[in-house]
């Protein structure tokens, strides 16, 4: 604003500021008593912007150039400038009409002769980056919130920052109930110290897959989990971790019974070669005796 407040002492006498200035800067002289403005000066940025030849426009009605200038606001913001003397902030808003749309910041000011200047700046690259970022963010939201895994964001130091839907199926506790909180706080105590170390590889090397511990739901029952967990960096400092979690609790659960399984039958195996050897020493016994017969 500085540079504005020098321009409004300025710009009556400088047509070289007006050309140089890197801003669109557009002078209006009212008429019908401040009804309507029309355009006596425009600066090569502004033409630039506005896709048009100062030539074409000195003299026009700003309605007429600018045919959406009242649905836009700034019209309005026009006389209460030239009515008041007070200068105005016309916030950031779209203009469109049928040859141009675009963002534009408006800053309104009165010159001592009654005229109105308009210093404004074209946002539309900014807030068309504004618009994919949010799309962005609503997309990932949109596959973070409704996807089959547990997705967790977590802090370098272990803070739960986020958490998917799939908490409380996971544990029980709902997505509230875990945020703010460390996720060693939901870890069984047998694997603390395995998961701290894991948590540790993770910033150490960026990345660690199908990390296998237990954890403890609301209720007091004790869950096989599977992580798989991702570094995130900015300007090679940690900034966060995105962790999936599947539930394996019936996997882990289906391996033990095969476990056991396999323990009995080689446990029988095992029986039955031995009974097999009692047999062959048994049929070698007999066959002794029979010769002594």
């Amino acid at each position: 604003m500085d540079e504005i407040n020098e321009l409004k002492q300025k710009i009556e006498l400088s047509d070289e500021l007006l050309d140089g200035a890197s801003f669109c800067i557009a002078v209006y002289r009212a008429i019908d008593d401040g009804q309507n403005f029309e355009i006596v000066r425009m600066n090569r940025t502004a033409e630039i912007t506005e896709n048009v030849k100062q030539e074409d426009v000195l003299g026009k009605l700003v309605t007429e150039v600018f045919p959406g200038v009242k649905d836009f606001g700034l019209l309005e913001t026009f006389k209460q400038v030239f009515k008041t003397g007070s200068p105005e902030h016309h916030p950031v808003s779209q203009y469109k009409d049928d040859r141009i749309v675009g963002w534009r910041a408006n800053y309104v000011y009165r010159l001592s002769n009654g005229d109105v200047v308009a210093v404004y700046s074209d946002v539309t690259g900014k807030k068309k980056a504004e618009q994919k970022l949010i799309e962005s963010e609503e997309k990932y939201r949109l596959i973070f919130e409704s996807a089959a895994n547990l997705m967790i964001v977590l802090s370098p130091d272990g803070l739960i920052l986020d958490c998917n839907k799939r908490i409380s199926d996971f544990i029980g506790y709902e997505k509230k109930d875990v945020v703010g909180h460390y996720a060693f706080e939901f870890v069984h105590p047998d694997y603390l110290d395995h998961v701290k170390k894991s948590f540790a590889q993770v910033l150490a090397e960026g990345y660690l897959h199908d990390n296998t511990f237990k954890i403890v739901s609301r209720k007091g029952s004790v869950l096989d989990i599977s992580v798989t967990s991702s570094l995130i960096s900015e300007n090679n400092a940690p900034l966060k971790i995105i962790s999936i979690a599947d539930d394996v609790t019936d996997k882990k659960r289906r391996e033990r019974e095969v476990h056991k399984l396999n323990d009995r039958m080689i446990g029988r195996e095992l029986k039955m070669l031995e009974l097999e050897s009692e047999n062959e020493q048994l049929r070698n016994q007999l066959k002794f005796f029979e010769k002594r017969l």
